[in-house]
């Protein structure tokens, strides 16, 4: 009797439901995603090889080749309060409207002074360029007779000073000796990590300058933040050798 031949059958795979995750994911990715905000200046940072992840409450100035300083707070959530806080400091509240605080809200940095603000704001002005066409001051005032840099930095500080007692409020006198330590070494594992938490909780003022921005424009923001008892500043710079142009920061404390 001869050898029956069972018929060989293609295999077939639906690829169907694989579609339909597809473009699942696809449209939660476009409408999920955050675009990083357009910076209005390009910095060529120095090199380091010092790298640490960079935290949230984060206050930057920023100095370009041409002396120009920008301002920036990192937190979105912050930056009406702080605008609310030097608007009336210089007495412009007026000037902004409910549709420049929000515009406020998505800079990460601007670099006008604040009776140039409103304007640059109305009119979604984003680069130097954009400055100039409104007649626009460019760059954070940092004299003596208008420094307006110290008065962002003052009210970065208190609009984050709250936070900062609430948390000491509830810490046990151990705990508050510990965050009053300037650094952790001797410490046990688990104060240490106390006191990096903390660390990490306040608010840091870092400086992005270009390695070609003029220095005297350099020390006369750090002379701004001494005078605004800001004696630890932190550098960021680009990684160096194989870092890929990553940013990283280098801590320092200024003498």
């Amino acid at each position: 009797m001869g050898k029956i031949k069972i018929p060989r059958k293609n295999p077939t795979l639906d690829m169907t439901a694989m579609c339909d995750m597809a473009f699942l994911l696809l449209t939660f990715f476009i409408l999920t995603a955050q675009f990083k905000p357009e910076s209005p200046i390009e910095v060529d940072a120095p090199s380091s090889t010092s790298n640490k992840e960079e935290t949230e409450k984060v206050v930057k100035i920023t100095v370009d080749t041409k002396g120009t300083v920008f301002f920036g707070i990192k937190e979105a959530k912050k930056r009406r309060e702080l605008l609310n806080f030097v608007a009336q400091h210089y007495q412009l509240l007026g000037k902004f409207d409910e549709a420049d605080f929000k515009e406020f809200e998505g800079r990460e940095n601007f670099g006008v002074s604040i009776q140039d603000l409103p304007k640059v704001l109305k009119n979604k002005a984003l680069t130097p360029e954009a400055y100039k066409k409104l007649n626009a001051r460019i760059g954070i005032p940092l004299d003596s007779a208008n420094n307006q840099l110290g008065t962002w930095i003052l009210y970065a500080n208190k609009v984050y000073e709250k936070e900062r007692i609430e948390r000491r409020g509830n810490m046990t006198e151990k705990q508050k000796q510990i965050v009053a330590k300037t650094s952790s070494a001797g410490m046990s594992k688990e104060d240490k990590d106390f006191w990096e938490k903390e660390q990490n909780n306040n608010l840091k003022v870092v400086l992005f300058g270009d390695g070609k921005a003029d220095y005297a424009v350099v020390k006369k923001v750090l002379d701004v933040l001494q005078e605004r008892k800001v004696y630890r500043v932190h550098l960021i710079t680009n990684l160096k050798d194989g870092g890929a142009g990553g940013e990283t920061k280098k801590e320092e404390t200024k003498k």
